[in-house]
């Protein structure tokens, strides 16, 4: 792989984000690409940070997949506004996921995570309002089972946050104890 490829406007034509994606991870344990271009060996992420990065790819991955599934034209006002809020909603989902990955603090991380889990939801409803008012596109949004995937990654950012919380409640805890 060559780094030139994944900067913007290089990329090899009729490549996609998810075959970028691809070739950042396959390529992510073993060598770490600076600014300068030189490589440095890297250790192998631990299981944990694997899992990190998986969710951080799928959210990336959903968010990617409504905006591909967005209708240049509309044909209703209804459709046109649905899908305005789908798209910033679900950019946001894989946005604040990430911005959460780099908290400074655990309130922090669980502040951005809250708004990762709310726009998770938002985007859920939309795209239930789709479904439902037969809007447009709504065939693209069920073959690729987008509504379902909004859920669990709703389901998966709510677990995150209480075994956070639950985490940081014992810790405190311990220390009254103390």
């Amino acid at each position: 792989m060559q780094l030139q490829f994944l900067l913007p406007g290089r990329c090899p034509q009729g490549a996609e984000s998810a075959d970028l994606i691809y070739l950042i991870r396959e390529n992510w344990p073993n060598v770490l690409r600076t600014a300068d271009c030189s490589t440095e060996a890297m250790k192998e992420p631990s299981d944990k940070r694997k899992r990190t990065l998986a969710l951080h790819e799928r959210a990336i991955r959903f968010s990617t997949n409504v905006n591909a599934c967005c209708p240049e034209r509309f044909t209703t006002l209804p459709s046109s506004r649905v899908w305005d809020q789908l798209v910033r909603a679900a950019d946001s989902t894989s946005n604040n996921l990430i911005e959460a990955d780099g908290a400074s603090s655990d309130a922090d991380f669980l502040n951005k995570m809250s708004l990762a889990l709310r726009e998770a939801k938002e985007s859920r409803v939309a795209l239930m309002k789709i479904r439902i008012g037969n809007l447009d596109n709504c065939r693209k949004t069920a073959d690729l089972k987008l509504e379902s995937e909004a859920d669990q990654l709703a389901a998966i950012f709510a677990s995150i946050i209480l075994n956070m919380r639950l985490r940081l409640e014992a810790q405190a805890l311990k220390r009254r104890k103390n």
